[in-house]
Order: C-alpha cells, then sequence, then structure tokens
C-alpha cells in the first residue's frame, strides 16, 4: 500500500476547499482588526467572499500562491489552471481539479501567498488598515493577457478585460 496515496477522495472540490480557506482566513483577520476591510481594490473594499471565490480573487490569490511556489519548490508551478470567463471579475476563474500537490501543501502557498500580499503591497489610502490590490492586480492582468477595460463586481468597474 501507498502511504502517500489518499485513502479517499475529499468530498469537496479542491478550488472550493482552498476558496472556503481563503474565505475564513480573511474573515479571521477582519475579525481582529476590528471588521475594517483586509483587501480594497480601487479603494473599493473586498468582502470575504469576493476573495474566496473562484470568480473573484481567488485567481489573483492562487496565481501569487504559484510564483511562491516556483520561486521557492519547483519552477513548474504546482498546476493551477485559469479560464477566460467575461463575468469574473478579474476575467479569469480558476481551477486547482489537476494540482499535482497535497491539499495541505497547496493550503501552505496560499497562506504564504495571502500573508507576503498583506506584508509588501501598498496599504489604501481611504482604508489604511486594508491592503491595495491594484499593482498585483496589474502584473496579473499583463501575464494572463488581459488588456484595461470593466469587470463586474457589485456593480464597481475594476480594469481587466480579455483580448478578443
Amino acid at each position: 500500500m501507498n502511504p502517500f496515496k489518499p485513502k479517499a477522495l475529499a468530498p469537496v472540490p479542491t478550488t472550493d476547499l482552498v476558496g472556503l480557506f481563503v474565505a475564513t482566513w480573511s474573515g479571521r483577520c477582519r475579525a481582529k482588526q476590528g471588521g475594517k476591510p483586509l483587501f480594497v481594490l480601487n479603494d473599493t473594499p473586498l468582502n470575504d467572499a469576493d476573495l474566496g471565490s473562484e470568480s473573484g480573487v481567488l485567481p489573483l490569490v492562487m496565481w501569487h500562491a504559484e510564483n511562491v511556489y516556483r520561486y521557492g519548490i519547483k519552477e513548474s508551478g504546482f498546476g493551477a489552471s485559469f479560464r477566460q470567463d467575461a463575468d469574473a471579475l478579474l476575467q479569469r476563474t480558476v481551477g486547482l481539479q489537476k494540482v499535482h500537490r497535497s491539499t495541505a501543501e497547496l493550503l501552505c502557498f496560499t497562506l504564504e501567498a495571502l500573508e507576503d500580499i498583506r506584508a509588501h503591497l501598498p496599504r489604501s489610502m481611504k482604508s489604511p488598515t486594508a491592503t491595495e490590490l491594484r499593482s498585483l492586480v496589474a502584473q496579473f492582468a499583463h501575464e494572463m493577457g488581459v488588456v484595461p477595460g470593466v469587470a463586474p463586481v457589485s456593480g464597481q468597474s475594476f480594469g481587466a478585460r480579455p483580448h478578443g
């Protein structure tokens, strides 16, 4: 018997599990800072559901987690897939169905990415406790091949539209 092979598949898809982890982490951190937002995009606060949604900010978080993984472990990354979606906040959704790492390792790199984002990106001018994601979104958009435009979320405009 292979000791590294899981005994059974998780009842929840990996993407959903990681999204739940991110939303829960966000809620706990937000509670520690008195309910104030953790992250903003163009000075608009993002809620926990936006952060953990595969069509919200989760693609950005997982893209950053994969970059951290590439830097520290393996250049080919852990296998997150990004798909074009005109209705998604950043015009991309993320899928983690084909990740070739353990869920525990994936969650560790996700947490590392979240903490790295909070520690190294600038704070919002309007919400000093919140981290402004604009610069990281610009890097993500450039690498994903999206161009400035309008992306829907809570009726707001955030600049990312796919080519073509």
